[in-house]
């Protein structure tokens, strides 16, 4: 069963990458947020740690920024990937949604007509 739902994301499987690996990185860099802010209160502030709390702040800013972008290939309606004002994931899940359907389509259409 599965080797036929992966078939149908093979056309499709560069904007496919794109969307999950987009996505996947956003959900790594969410989990550093807490650990960093963590050591910051719990070490650098303290002891008035000046240079460790510049460093995690501007550590803080770039994950911000590869989150901020990696959030725009997924949900931005004009950037690059989109294709006709639909979302990267969107074009997938649309062509690969109709494919499936126009299948579920014709199996009932074979169903009923026995």
């Amino acid at each position: 069963m599965l080797k036929r739902f992966v078939a149908y994301y093979r056309p499709h499987l560069f904007l496919f990458t794109i969307d999950m690996v987009c996505a996947f990185l956003i959900a790594g860099i969410d989990l550093f947020f807490p650990s960093f802010t963590k050591k910051a209160l719990d070490q650098y502030i303290p002891q008035r740690d000046l240079r460790g709390l510049i460093t995690v702040s501007i550590v803080l800013g770039i994950l911000f920024l590869f989150r901020a972008f990696f959030t725009y290939v997924v949900n931005s309606r004009s950037s690059r990937w989109c294709i006709m004002d639909m979302e990267v994931g969107t074009i997938a899940v649309a062509i690969i949604s109709t494919i499936v359907l126009g299948i579920i389509f014709w199996i009932i259409q074979k169903i009923t007509s026995i």
